[in-house]
């Protein structure tokens, strides 16, 4: 059995290795919130308003990316995309993956982060909580992780639909502005759509 975590590991590693890392200091500290939403509930992050529309081979999800960004191949992921291919500062990905037992959603995030924390170095937790895309319930974590010598600011969406994981993880140099790192992600998670029937 494969280990529910195993793919997002294996991303993070990859995608250091794919995209150039940043320098600088900026560790801002964000709150629990997200795009909108009743200060009862969690937040309902907001969907990108233009871009297109991207979804993998069998239609499963689909979600919109900034238009101008390019999609490159990442053996882990299903869809992958970066600002621009020559100097990828902020690049994203969706994995998917089966999991045992259609565990809640706060599970499988906690999983993800207790093994991250593990195993790579400076693991800086700035924000984990409970958001929406829609009507479905997901948790966002935004950290700063060292592997190997880089560090990277590191933006994570997870969601549990039937027995299938999905993350959704952004990367952008530890110097990024975090309010811009985090609205934009917010938006590209928040344009998520699962296909039914």
């Amino acid at each position: 059995m494969t280990h529910p975590i195993r793919y997002v590991v294996c991303f993070l590693v990859l995608a250091l290795l794919l995209v150039g890392c940043g320098s600088g200091n900026d560790n801002e500290i964000l709150s629990a919130t997200g795009t909108s939403g009743a200060s009862d509930g969690p937040n309902v992050l907001q969907p990108l308003t233009t871009g297109r529309d991207v979804q993998p081979s069998d239609g499963r999800y689909s979600l919109r990316v900034p238009g101008e960004w390019v999609q490159y191949d990442d053996p882990i992921a299903e869809l992958s995309f970066r600002t621009v291919a020559e100097d990828p500062s902020l690049s994203m990905n969706v994995v998917r993956e089966d999991v045992p037992d259609n565990p809640r959603v706060q599970v499988y995030a906690e999983e993800a982060r207790d093994r991250i924390g593990r195993l790579y170095r400076n693991v800086n937790s700035m924000s984990l909580a409970p958001v929406k895309i829609g009507s479905l319930e997901a948790y966002r974590w935004i950290y700063t992780a060292t592997i190997g010598e880089q560090s990277r600011l590191f933006y994570q969406v997870y969601i549990v639909d039937g027995n299938q994981g999905f993350v959704l993880t952004g990367s952008a140099p530890i110097s990024a502005d975090v309010p811009t790192f985090r609205e934009t992600f917010d938006s590209i998670a928040g344009s998520l759509i699962f296909a039914r029937g």
